[in-house]
């Protein structure tokens, strides 16, 4: 019911990933993961081509540096997929799509979404709460580390291999484009973890000038009246959970 495409680096991740896949997806899936070690394939390229490959309609694009902590995700995912007017779900993104080209920049209560990271400190991680409100939230952007769709949507709307050729802004290029026509979804109700942090240097910010270049003319984008309060940013919360070594300690609010 369920294919998921994966751009692969580092051989434990995918393992990794595609063990907590195994474990937590609850549906019947397959795993369609390129070989990318060298870096030369442009990520793009590997989504548009395994979207072809994929033997079912629903697709899911996700980095292999992410394990899952709900049970039964798949089956949560396909229920809002069917709607036939969602076009897109992530698990983190925006209402409002500013001009510097960080979706979260706008803050609450535009921001939304939750995802666990993993934390310096021994034994700990910490949920970034992007919304403290639980659902599904209609958003015109998405973060890339998760975002779910279906045949036909990559197949109208795919992937700009020639613009975002590495793997910066892709995910912010193809969820902006598909929200002018079909909507775009963060829910809460899939919760993942993700290992690594962004990376903000000269190439991010090259490709953050094609972006705003190419979206020059609808930038900022947003389909609600509400504009943020540039003096007053209410940036997310975190939460931060201790673990011993039978599971789950405490959380603590920051």
């Amino acid at each position: 019911m369920i294919s998921i495409i994966i751009s692969s680096k580092n051989e434990s991740d995918l393992k990794r990933c595609e063990e907590s896949i195994k474990n937590t997806v609850g549906v019947p899936y397959e795993i369609i993961a390129t070989n990318n070690s060298d870096g030369k394939i442009p990520l793009t390229k590997v989504y548009n081509d395994g979207a072809k490959k994929a033997k079912y309609e629903y697709v899911v694009f996700i980095h292999e540096d992410v394990i899952f902590k709900t049970k039964n995700w798949g089956e949560k995912l396909i229920r809002i997929l069917s709607d036939k007017d969602v076009g897109v779900v992530g698990v983190a993104g925006s209402t409002y799509m500013a001009e510097d080209g960080r979706w979260y920049s706008a803050g609450e209560p535009f921001t939304k979404g939750r995802v666990i990271h993993e934390s310096d400190k021994v034994n700990m991680d910490f949920v970034a709460l992007y919304s403290i409100e639980k659902g599904n939230f209609d958003v015109v952007v998405l973060d890339g580390l998760f975002i779910a769709s279906k045949k036909y949507i990559i197949k109208e709307i795919p992937f700009d291999e020639k613009t975002f050729d590495f793997f910066h802004f892709y995910d912010l290029d193809f969820t902006i484009r598909v929200a002018q026509k079909y909507r775009v979804i963060v829910t809460t109700d899939i919760l993942v973890k993700h290992f690594s942090h962004g990376k903000f240097d000269e190439v991010w910010e090259k490709y953050k000038n094609r972006f705003l270049e190419k979206h020059k003319n609808i930038l900022p984008f947003t389909k609600l009246n509400q504009k943020p309060d540039w003096n007053n940013i209410i940036t997310p919360k975190m939460q931060y959970i201790f673990y011993k070594k039978d599971g789950k300690l405490r959380t603590h609010d920051k």
